[in-house]
């Protein structure tokens, strides 16, 4: 393989990407992660879930470096747990989005996703299947948030799926991003944060190098955040139509 063609990065998310319908890895997915950590290209895993979610899941299936989680907000190192990125609400702003949710919409319940945990108010985990890990909080807006702040906020209503949440909460103009990893909740981000953009601009201080020119991806948080990926890893095909290796 010429050096232009060869692979030097893998970014894959979870849920539905790199873990099947039972949350494991399948025998055609870890033979391509083994042959990844052979020929020495990095694994990263991009993901919506929370910091202590994805770090348990990226260590279960032993993926080391760096891991991309809350839809982009949080970039950390897999062994240490440490973040060296963060990107969400400041406390106020949080507020503020949190008031105008529960305002626009009767019935709804909210979370927060902060470096400290994951803070859901009560009746949330009732109307979210194999909910993550989580406190269980009175009211979302009065969770203590240091320095970090918020990194995304989450939102279920017991009538409205995610997609229609979205139409019912988020007007043009409120200056975030939503999204819906899962059919079940909305998840409310600042404009500018995404799964793919910490994976298209690695520092040149970290072992990935320079920014890598993305092919294609699974879903439209991720659709910046892939490099060349198929399997075999050693016969890349640029128009494969997913960014994920197939369990």
């Amino acid at each position: 393989m010429s050096a232009p063609d060869r692979i030097r990065l893998v970014c894959t998310d979870l849920d539905g990407t790199l873990l099947n319908e039972r949350g494991a890895i399948g025998p055609l997915t870890h033979g391509a992660l083994t042959e990844a950590a052979r020929g020495g290209v990095p694994v990263v895993c991009v993901t919506g879930r929370p910091l202590r979610d994805a770090l348990s899941v990226c260590r279960d299936i032993s993926t080391d470096g760096l891991v991309v989680c809350s839809n982009g907000a949080v970039v950390a190192e897999v062994a240490t747990g440490k973040p060296l990125r963060c990107q969400g609400f400041s406390r106020r702003r949080a507020r503020t989005v949190l008031a105008r949710l529960r305002a626009r919409l009767p019935g709804v319940v909210l979370g927060v996703d902060t470096l400290r945990g994951l803070f859901l108010e009560r009746g949330f985990e009732t109307l979210v299947p194999d909910c993550w890990q989580h406190a269980c909080v009175p009211d979302a807006a009065e969770v203590p948030i240091p320095g970090d702040g918020v990194l995304k906020i989450l939102a279920v209503h017991p009538d409205l799926p995610g997609p229609s949440l979205a139409r019912a909460l988020i007007h043009p103009g409120d200056g975030v991003l939503a999204t819906c990893s899962t059919p079940y909740f909305l998840e409310v981000a600042p404009t500018g944060v995404d799964k793919g953009r910490p994976c298209t601009g690695w520092p040149t201080t970290t072992r990935y190098g320079p920014p890598l020119s993305p092919q294609s991806a699974t879903c439209p948080t991720t659709c910046r955040c892939c490099a060349r990926l198929a399997s075999p890893l050693r016969s890349p095909t640029p128009t494969r139509p997913y960014a994920g290796v197939p369990t």
